[in-house]
C-alpha cells in the first residue's frame, strides 16, 4: 500500500492516508474522521486534496473522508461504492488486509480516473455468496434475489471483469 501511495501522491499530489484504530469508543465516525484529517493536514494546503480512509474493525466501521478540492472527483457515491463492493466482502470474510488493499486501490483508481461508478448488477458480496454455495442474498437495492447457476456464472464473469478494470 505505500508503495502505491506514494507514487499516486508523486504522480497527482493528492495524498491519501490510512487509519486502523481497535475502537473509537462510540465516537461517530464522521466526527472522529473529520478531526484526524485536519490533525494530520491531509492535502495541500490550498488544494485541500487529501483522502483518509479510516477503518475501526472492532466497532464495524469505515469511512472514506474526502478534501474539498477531491470531492468533484471522489464523489460519497464512489466512496460508498467502494466500501460496499471492494472492502465490506473481505472484511466479512475476515480478511481485513485485502479489505484495505482493494479500498486503496478503488481510492486511488478514482482519483485517477481509472475506476467508473456503474450500477452492477450484484455486488461483490454477493458474488461472494453465491460463490460460496448461498444462492440468496441482497441486491444492491436491498431486495431478496435468488440466482441460477447460469446467472452465477454470468455475474462472477462479469465482476472479474470489472475487477479487472480497477
Amino acid at each position: 500500500i505505500s508503495h502505491l501511495l506514494r507514487t499516486h501522491e508523486n504522480d497527482t499530489g493528492n495524498q491519501v492516508a490510512v487509519l486502523t484504530v481497535r475502537s473509537i469508543q462510540g465516537e461517530p465516525i464522521e466526527d472522529y474522521a473529520v478531526a484526524v484529517f485536519e490533525a494530520w493536514k491531509l492535502g495541500r494546503r490550498g488544494s485541500d486534496n487529501g483522502v483518509l480512509l479510516v477503518v475501526v474493525p472492532d466497532d464495524r466501521r469505515m469511512r472514506i473522508e474526502v478534501g474539498y478540492g477531491l470531492e468533484e472527483t471522489l464523489t460519497d457515491a464512489h466512496a460508498s461504492r467502494i466500501i460496499r463492493n471492494l472492502m465490506t466482502p473481505h472484511f466479512r470474510a475476515g480478511d481485513y488486509d485485502r479489505g484495505i488493499v482493494e479500498g486503496v486501490r478503488g481510492i486511488v483508481s478514482v482519483l485517477e480516473g481509472g475506476y467508473h461508478l456503474q450500477a452492477l448488477p450484484f455486488s461483490v458480496g454477493a458474488t461472494l455468496a453465491i460463490l460460496s454455495g448461498n444462492k440468496s442474498f441482497d441486491d444492491p437495492l436491498g431486495k431478496p434475489r435468488t440466482a441460477t447457476r447460469s446467472a452465477q456464472l454470468h455475474h462472477f464473469l462479469q465482476m472479474l471483469k470489472q475487477i479487472h478494470r480497477i
